[in-house]
């Protein structure tokens, strides 16, 4: 099943806790400079985790670190454009929120699609 394929494969989800680890603690040094810092490292590392399991698919070793400057790159002028996607969410999480996260069974796999399209959107 393709649905857990992730843990099929150490190195997803090694890779997938420490890019995890490592954006959390980069993304919370740039917010305590700055909130809007914060906001828009937030959505350049956003990627990150994509670029790591595609590398690993192929066959290359790629370091943490380098699957986030990576993403850095690869959301150079596509930040807004990501920014837009995620406000268009809005609606589903108060929906989620407002049914105690019943509806989060529909609109968590509808958004993690929706993410991983714009992620082979994004790199073709």
């Amino acid at each position: 099943m393709d649905c857990l394929k992730l843990f099929q494969r150490r190195d997803y989800v090694i890779g997938t806790i420490l890019i995890s680890i490592l954006q959390a603690i980069w993304i919370f040094l740039w917010t305590f400079v700055l909130i809007i810092p914060g906001i828009i490292k937030s959505l350049a590392y956003s990627q990150a985790i994509f670029i790591y399991r595609d590398q690993i698919d192929q066959g290359n070793k790629i370091r943490y670190r380098d699957a986030i400057t990576q993403s850095r790159i690869l959301m150079t002028n596509h930040k807004w454009e990501y920014f837009v996607l995620q406000l268009s969410f809005i609606g589903y999480w108060l929906l989620t929120i407002v049914t105690g996260g019943i509806a989060g069974l529909w609109t968590m796999p509808y958004y993690r699609l929706t993410m991983a399209n714009y992620y082979v959107n994004l790199t073709k």
